[in-house]
């Protein structure tokens, strides 16, 4: 595993998870720096790679099997703050059999979600620092049979950027309406940041 954590900032997880950054590395960090820009907004830690002096591609994967163990459970829900989206970043979705989630006919068909697509989506501008539309909040809601066990932030240029990651598990209890959000976030020290959207 490759992740630099440090200068007041940490990953805060819940529960039984996974992370490991393959290539250029992973690490988390309080402000701009020539190699990653703060999200738009963001005023603490944030996410980013590949790290500095980290080689191309990069990317960070966070698998919730464990977690997730033999309840049958599945993730159902993704929200993040995604900073300065460029064309060349993805968000890779994977399900039980360690697969990419390759769903037909939808944005999922390669199991992936370009940053192309959410600037699209958001009338956003690749890299841009400041444009709203290009540092949003994602909210990816998944369908029953399309949920995932694992996603992994990849990029090939630099950088990815993001924070306040958020997953709703679909718990496969009798009871459809109860709902478990588990959260990564990275946080600075006595630091708080209320999220706009």
């Amino acid at each position: 595993m490759n992740i630099q954590q440090g200068a007041g900032c940490s990953i805060n997880s819940y529960g039984t998870l996974s992370i490991t950054a393959d290539g250029g590395g992973f690490a988390v960090r309080d402000g701009s720096a020539n190699y990653a820009a703060t999200p738009a907004n963001d005023s603490t830690c944030f996410g980013y790679g590949p790290q500095q002096g980290g080689t191309l591609p990069a990317s960070v994967k966070v698998d919730y099997t464990t977690f997730l163990g033999a309840s049958g459970a599945k993730i159902n829900y993704l929200g993040v703050y995604y900073g300065s989206i460029d064309n060349y970043n993805n968000i890779a979705f994977y399900g039980t059999n360690g697969n990419l989630l390759q769903i037909a006919g939808g944005l999922l068909a390669d199991g992936l979600i370009t940053g192309a697509e959410i600037l699209a989506a958001n009338g956003g501008h690749t890299g841009n620092q400041t444009q709203p539309g290009s540092n949003v909040y994602v909210n990816l809601a998944f369908a029953p049979g399309e949920e995932f066990t694992a996603f992994e932030f990849r990029t090939t240029g630099v950088a990815f950027e993001f924070d306040n990651v958020v997953v709703g598990i679909n718990n496969r209890t009798p009871e459809p309406a109860s709902l478990a959000l588990l959260g990564i976030g990275l946080v600075g020290l006595a630091a708080s940041r209320r999220r706009k959207n």
